[in-house]
C-alpha cells in the first residue's frame, strides 16, 4: 500500500509540470512588453537622451581602446544610415546613467516625418531621430528596423488610448518594429 501511495505522489508530481510561453496573442493591450527585448547601457555622451530617441554604440568613448566598455556605452546619432545603431530608449537616459533599450520588438521611435507603413527605418541627420528609408521594406545593412505605423502616436500630442499614446510621447512619435534581418 505505501508503494502504491509513493508511486501516485511520484506520478501527481510529474503530471503537475506545465510549460507556458508568451506569443503575440498573449498581449496585454498596448503594452507590448511580452514581444520586446531589452538590453541596459550606458550613457556617457555628455547629454541626456530623450524617450523613444535612436542610439548608437558609442564608439567614441575613451574606455573603448582598453576594451573595458564593449558595447555599453551608447549616445544619439547624426549621421544618416548609421550602421551603429542598436534600438531605440525605453525611458530618458541621463548622462552618466544606465538605462533600457529597446533592441528588438515593437516600440515608439522618434521620426522625422511620416513613414511609410511598411518602410524600413535608419537613423538620420537629426540626433536621436529616425527616418523611414526604402518602401517596401528591403533591407539594406543600415536599416534597423520597419514602419509599423504611418500616422504619429497621439495625433499630435492629443492622447489616443487606440494608439498606445502616453503622456510626454510627443509629435514625433510611431510605432516601428525594432530590429531588422539579421539583428
Amino acid at each position: 500500500m505505501r508503494k502504491l501511495f509513493l508511486i501516485a505522489v511520484l506520478i501527481l508530481g510529474i503530471a503537475s509540470f506545465a510549460y507556458a510561453e508568451n506569443s503575440a496573442t498573449g498581449q496585454s493591450g498596448l503594452n507590448f512588453r511580452e514581444q520586446q527585448v531589452f538590453i541596459t547601457a550606458y550613457n556617457g555622451s555628455g547629454t541626456d537622451i530623450t524617450s523613444n530617441a535612436v542610439v548608437v554604440l558609442d564608439t567614441t568613448a575613451a574606455n573603448i581602446a582598453s576594451g573595458s566598455t564593449l558595447g555599453a556605452y551608447i549616445r544619439t546619432t547624426t549621421t544618416s544610415a548609421d550602421a551603429r545603431v542598436i534600438g531605440v530608449t525605453d525611458e530618458v537616459i541621463t548622462n552618466g546613467r544606465s538605462g533600457r533599450i529597446c533592441v528588438r520588438g515593437p516600440h515608439k521611435c522618434q521620426l522625422t516625418a511620416a513613414p511609410v507603413l511598411g518602410a524600413t527605418v535608419a537613423a538620420s541627420a537629426t540626433a536621436g531621430f529616425g527616418t523611414g528609408f526604402v518602401a517596401g521594406g528591403v533591407f539594406t545593412n543600415d536599416d534597423f528596423g520597419v514602419a509599423l505605423s504611418a500616422g504619429v502616436i497621439g495625433g499630435g500630442g492629443t492622447p489616443v488610448v487606440a494608439d498606445g499614446f502616453t503622456p510626454g510621447d510627443g509629435t514625433s512619435n510611431y510605432w516601428i518594429w525594432v530590429g531588422g534581418p539579421g539583428r
